[in-house]
């Protein structure tokens, strides 16, 4: 492959993935509940490991590897445990309002 096109397609997606996660950072910061939240924050870890995965192909170095792998653990241990002790958002809101009684 030439390599002026193969730096082109690896830009083009660089770029993409910017978009990407600015995106998911406006829906973190300004989600209305903690579920949007949730999924937000998910997707820019998946986004974080496809940008590694980038970086890997653009140097072909593969020692980010093992940080990719890290990366991806963290993610699915943190998201599984948001998700296993989140309260529904109406139900805090009821719990607010007895505890205020």
């Amino acid at each position: 492959m030439n390599p002026e096109v193969f730096h082109l397609l690896l830009a083009v997606a660089a770029v993409i993935y910017f978009i990407a996660a600015m995106v998911a950072l406006g829906r973190l910061l300004a989600g209305p509940n903690s579920l949007d939240r949730l999924v937000s924050l998910e997707s820019m870890i998946n986004m974080m490991q496809g940008m590694l995965c980038a970086y890997i192909v653009w140097t072909f170095d593969t020692t980010v590897v093992y940080a990719m792998l890290v990366i991806a653990l963290l993610g699915f241990i943190s998201s599984l445990s948001v998700a296993s002790f989140r309260l529904p958002d109406d139900k805090k809101s009821a719990k607010k309002e007895v505890s205020q009684q």
